[in-house]
């Protein structure tokens, strides 16, 4: 085989077995969330902020306005275990999340496949894949990922081998901004088309 061939050959198939553990898909759907997760801490912490800098220049006898602020601060510290506590719920609530997964990782796309459900993902409907301390992520939008375990690989050698597949695949370890429609302005008048008159 020529130098040529070689790099243009596919990637060789891979193929993981593992089921997720609660802690896992707790602490992996966790990743893609962390931004709105943040975003609505932010939120909170602002508007304790401004409900208390309104109490405090304000009158000091409106002790709702104290209390709101107080709320709004304690729902925003509140906020990481509260969502932790939902996804525990959620995989508590849906047995299929902890059934075996095979993921096998093709050159037409991504199959997964568990007792109760085959499916196949072609390469071009992800947007990116990002690669955590335990997980490695595989995106089709900002927040929807499909999660592979480290813990999954038989070896280094087949991690190594698993994100030369992605690479080749995807490419992308960020999502990137494409463009909606209409993509561009048309750069001539365009006439709106009119049923002629018999």
């Amino acid at each position: 085989m020529s130098a040529m061939e070689s790099q243009i050959a596919p990637p060789p198939v891979l193929r993981m077995e593992f089921a997720l553990t609660e802690d896992e898909f707790v602490r992996g759907n966790s990743i893609p969330l962390r931004g709105n997760r943040l975003r609505g801490m932010l939120i909170m912490y602002v508007v304790a902020a401004a409900c208390a800098a309104i109490w405090w220049f304000g009158r000091h006898d409106e002790y709702f306005k104290l209390a709101t602020a107080i709320l709004f601060a304690v729902v925003g510290i509140a906020a990481p275990s509260t969502g932790r506590d939902t996804l525990r719920r959620f995989y508590r609530g849906h047995p299929a999340f902890a059934e075996t997964n095979v993921i096998t990782l093709a050159p037409d796309g991504v199959h997964a496949e568990t007792p109760s459900t085959t499916g196949l993902t072609r390469w071009h409907g992800f947007t990116h894949f990002v690669e955590a301390p335990q997980f490695l992520l595989l995106y089709r939008g900002p927040q929807n990922a499909t999660l592979i375990p480290k813990r999954a690989f038989a070896s280094p050698e087949q991690l190594e081998q698993c994100r030369q597949i992605l690479m080749h695949y995807i490419g992308r370890t960020a999502i990137e901004n494409r463009p909606g429609f209409p993509v561009a302005r048309p750069s001539v008048p365009v006439t709106p088309i009119t049923p002629s008159e018999s």
